[in-house]
């Protein structure tokens, strides 16, 4: 298979995986503060 053909480039795709990646752990660590880490801190949600 040579998807490179129908694409971009690598570094194309590999820009939007990235920004996906970002955001995704962006994401986990927002929810982790809000439920695990701002409650044992004593700060109500």
């Amino acid at each position: 298979m040579h998807l490179e053909s129908f694409r971009p480039g690598p570094a194309h795709t590999e820009e939007i995986e990235m920004d996906w990646l970002w955001i995704a752990v962006a994401f986990a660590v927002w929810w982790a503060l809000q439920a695990w880490v701002l409650p044992r801190l004593g700060v109500s949600t």
